[in-house]
């Protein structure tokens, strides 16, 4: 028996743990539970935070990205496709006013043709120099746009996520001070900006806490609050996650998606290339009717000069 009257085994030396928490400060089954539910906090912390930066790297870099894909692997061809109709379509327009000409006993007239035919076709054309712009000012931006490498993108996301811990406002709600500073890295992040995003990470970074570990103390939070707390965190998780779902389940993720897989894209060009094809061969007839047509107006009158 001991002769100070301590007959319980706590540890009594004043020593914590990271969290703040002194294991002779509960009972061994409490002490186990509330370690147990601030490792459970933590966890739950970092999953939020992998969920609102996923969140906004889809929203800041794969969605504005699907444009400049759907150009270079599909936007490319349609635009193709459209030219090669439109130039068959003129190819036997114009087949058919000369040979309303000639059957109204009139000369060939060239130029009234092609005027006709602008005129005709001119919503076609207007549409098709709209979609060849479009395609050419996303590709022209892509070219411009300085992407940076594989091992810069990887650092610029891990100092991102570094950012979003210390000051996204879902973590951090009610500071306009960590707000404004959030909104600063995110213009960073959005213009891949890894030099401004490294200099905000060292301007903000703690002394305290180096390796930019989550300083919060639970010490003073009963076994209950922590639990409460968990139940906070987990609701907080739910949105986050389905804040994610949502831009997975928009019209610009599946199709950044679906320009990923070769086998969808090729799919989508396969007809256009046929029908590129396809037009193009009506247009070389149309065109060598239209020679022909030309010529035996030429040999009539050739036929008719000589009878004179």
């Amino acid at each position: 028996m001991s002769t100070n009257g301590n007959t319980d085994n706590t540890n009594n030396t004043g020593n914590t743990d990271p969290d703040g928490e002194n294991p002779g400060t509960y009972p061994t089954s409490d002490y186990a539970e509330r370690r147990s539910t601030i490792l459970r906090i933590h966890r739950i912390r970092r999953d939020i935070l992998t969920a609102l930066t996923t969140y906004d790297d889809i929203r800041f870099h794969k969605l504005p990205n699907v444009d400049s894909l759907y150009a270079t692997t599909i936007g490319c061809w349609e635009v193709r496709a459209l030219d090669a109709n439109l130039a068959m379509r003129r190819a036997k327009r114009r087949l058919a006013l000369g040979r309303a000409q000639i059957n109204q006993g009139l000369p060939i007239d060239r130029l009234a043709c092609e005027q006709a035919l602008d005129r005709e076709f001119a919503d076609w054309t207007d549409v098709l120099e709209a979609r060849r712009g479009i395609v050419h000012d996303t590709l022209l931006a892509q070219v411009r746009a300085d992407r940076p490498t594989a091992t810069q993108t990887a650092k610029m996301h891990r100092i991102f996520r570094i950012l979003a811990r210390r000051f996204h406002p879902d973590l951090h709600p009610g500071d306009t001070s960590a707000m404004d500073t959030y909104l600063l890295a995110q213009h960073y992040f959005r213009d891949f900006d890894l030099g401004g995003l490294a200099a905000l990470e060292a301007a903000t970074r703690r002394s305290s806490s180096p390796d930019d570990a989550a300083d919060e103390s639970y010490a003073n939070l009963s076994t209950d609050e922590l639990l409460h707390e968990c139940e906070l965190l987990e609701s907080q998780l739910q949105s986050a996650r389905e804040r994610v779902e949502q831009l997975k389940e928009s019209e610009d993720y599946i199709l950044g998606r679906n320009l990923h897989d070769a086998l969808w894209v090729d799919e989508q060009v396969t007809p256009l290339r046929e029908r590129i094809e396809h037009d193009k061969r009506l247009e070389e007839r149309y065109e060598a009717q239209w020679v022909a047509l030309l010529r035996g107006e030429r040999e009539a009158g050739d036929g008719e000069a000589d009878d004179e």
